[in-house]
């Protein structure tokens, strides 16, 4: 996947594309926060999530293991395994914390701690 243990893979299906407004894209807003954080945190493009109708999609990727975060998550997005609506700065930068954390193992940020659940490897068509 990458060679920081830690990855954002983000969808680049067109439809997630298309819910990107002018003034936002997901992609370059993780690559930025990656680059300023010295790529403790690698950003990866997926073709598709299959989460067409709550893109922008992301998903949170370590050790080759996909994670989900109950306390940072909604009920939706566990289910679905997804962080959605992933539309602003704010939202990516929130993203991007958690990710940072999960690296560094701290498992806490600026709301409190918080627990992963590993779902196993992202299914082939998803890498």
């Amino acid at each position: 996947m990458s060679a920081a243990p830690v990855a954002i893979a983000i969808c680049t299906g067109s439809s997630c594309e298309q819910r990107c407004s002018a003034a936002f894209e997901p992609q370059s807003a993780f690559a930025s926060l990656a680059a300023a954080a010295d790529d403790a945190v690698a950003v990866v493009k997926v073709n598709c999530m299959n989460q067409c109708k709550r893109g922008p999609a992301a998903r949170i990727v370590s050790d080759g293991e996909l994670l989900t975060v109950s306390e940072r998550m909604g009920a939706q997005e566990m289910k679905r395994k997804a962080f959605h609506n992933v539309a602003s700065v704010a939202r990516a930068e929130a993203i991007f914390a958690v990710a940072q954390r999960i690296g560094d193992g701290s498992l806490a940020d600026e709301h409190g701690a918080f627990t992963t659940l590993s779902h196993g490897p992202l299914p082939p068509a998803a890498q």
